[in-house]
């Protein structure tokens, strides 16, 4: 296992149903920020900003991940795609950002997804015997498998369920048009639960977890923002303000 570097960096992460806008709202929240922060990005793809200069990290590993991803969602079978989905937590948290952490000491560190609330939300229909553990035991073997301390600041992002997969069902229509995607530089395939009753069932999900989060973790600020009714620009812009801020706290609690 890759030690974790002496000086940590903010850890932001983003959490809440498909179709809601992490990636894109924390990718543009980066770029705002890497104009005067070093900034590290884990997900798809995984990149870092380094005085201004970005650089794409892990590449042939996420497009090795999202294949097994894909065929997953492509034969309907629920473990599959819990199985690939375990695989790519492990390997962001044991492997990829402990190591960019280590070599680039960044400032803050964005993750597209959370380490703890998203695995959780989706083992109901992904992982049927992790689904029934009860939720200290869920926890306990995440941090197990993964590593990963919370994150300081998450972004709990929420959209109506039916909003949501209009959005994902245009997405897919002009990166099927196109031929790639222009947000995260890969080509959206449907997941098995992107339609009405998965994203409402996991809307349910996400709420109660974030609730039960905000009394096991009361030290990570939860930024809960309505993307149903703010522009991006107004998502963007607020995520902005608070991770600055506690950019500033932090760097002064270094000195």
């Amino acid at each position: 296992m890759i030690e974790r570097a002496e000086r940590q960096p903010l850890l932001v992460g983003a959490t809440g149903i498909d179709g809601a806008g992490k990636s894109t709202s924390l990718r543009l929240a980066a770029q705002q920020l890497s104009e005067t922060f070093n900034i590290v990005a884990v997900g798809h793809p995984t990149y870092s900003i380094i005085n201004g200069n970005k650089k794409f990290h892990y590449t042939r590993w996420t497009e090795w991940i999202d294949r097994i991803h894909e065929h997953a969602d492509q034969t309907t079978n629920p473990r599959l795609v819990g199985i690939a989905n375990s695989f790519k937590i492990a390997f962001m948290g044991r492997v990829i950002e402990p190591n960019l952490i280590n070599r680039l000491r960044p400032d803050a560190v964005f993750g597209f997804r959370d380490y703890y609330l998203d695995p959780i939300a989706y083992s109901a229909l992904y992982a049927g015997a992790f689904s029934k553990l009860n939720v200290d035991q869920q926890y306990n073997l995440l941090q197990y498998v993964t590593q990963q301390p919370y994150r300081n600041i998450l972004v709990y992002l929420t959209l109506h369920p039916y909003t949501a997969v209009k959005r994902i069902d245009d997405r897919i229509t002009i990166e099927r048009t196109t031929g790639q995607s222009q947000v995260d530089k890969k080509t959206k395939w449907p997941h098995m639960h992107e339609n009405i009753e998965g994203l409402t069932m996991l809307d349910s999900r996400f709420k109660v977890l974030v609730e039960d989060f905000r009394d096991r973790a009361p030290d990570v600020q939860i930024l809960q923002i309505d993307t149903q009714n703010n522009s991006r620009d107004q998502v963007v812009n607020n995520i902005v303000h608070v991770v600055r801020n506690s950019l500033d706290c932090w760097h002064c609690s270094d000195e």
